[in-house]
């Protein structure tokens, strides 16, 4: 329980494929496309698993506060995984306007 009183540092996002991203200017259209489009369906898959949990409605006061909070976490992940894609659909549009 001391570990859960503790306030915790800010999450340092930590991610390959913006290291990758970042770097890929001198690779060709095609590999960096392929690259996004990887990434668009790990998200897109992920987002669906999130969005298959389901949370079934209980009597128990205890669980009910319980499940709020669960609900909290999983709302957060189902709005990464939306902005994840958003981010990613907007990055292969402009790629595609770099090629013209």
């Amino acid at each position: 329980e001391r570990w859960l009183r503790e306030e915790q540092a800010l999450y340092t996002h930590r991610e390959a494929f913006l290291v990758q991203l970042f770097f890929a200017s001198s690779l060709p259209d095609e590999v960096i496309l392929q690259h996004i489009e990887s990434q668009i369906a790990g998200h897109q898959a992920r987002l669906e698993a999130y969005q298959q949990i389901d949370m079934p409605p209980s009597d128990d006061v205890l669980r009910q506060r319980q499940q709020q909070f669960w609900q909290m976490t999983l709302d957060l992940g189902i709005d990464l995984e939306e902005t994840y894609l958003r981010w990613l659909k907007e990055c292969k549009q402009k790629l595609k306007e770099l090629r013209r």
